[in-house]
């Protein structure tokens, strides 16, 4: 029994000598590539110097909105026939910036009218 024990140590002991053995080669190895190893050169781009102009202008995008804004609704719905402005322009209270479609209004105001007169007479 002590000879089986006093082998498996042996055995086992020979076989971390060994795998020390080869770690420290490896180890000795890779120390030696380091030292010769030889750093790839940088890489450098050259230009020729000009003299140029500085631009003042800075191409940005961007949104503007107004301090005082409104939205303009109609009361009753129609066809626009014109519209008296431009996108953007300065407009007063009170102008007049849609005309809408008053045709069949208008005819309408006829045939109340004719109505109203012969209600009358």
């Amino acid at each position: 029994m002590l000879k089986k024990i006093l082998f498996a140590a042996i055995t086992v002991s020979i076989l971390v000598g060994a795998i020390i053995f080869t770690k420290l080669g490896q180890f000795t190895a890779m120390d030696e590539a380091a030292k010769n190893m030889v750093l790839p050169p940088e890489t450098v781009t050259a230009m020729l110097v000009e003299d140029k102009q500085w631009e003042q202008t800075i191409i940005a995008t961007a949104t503007v909105t107004a301090v005082q804004g409104v939205e303009v609704s109609a009361e009753t719905g129609g066809r626009v026939t014109q519209i008296k402005f431009k996108s953007g322009s300065m407009v007063n209270k009170g102008d007049v910036l849609i005309q809408l479609d008053t045709a069949s209004e208008d005819a309408q105001l006829a045939s109340a009218e004719a109505t109203a007169a012969l209600a009358k007479a």
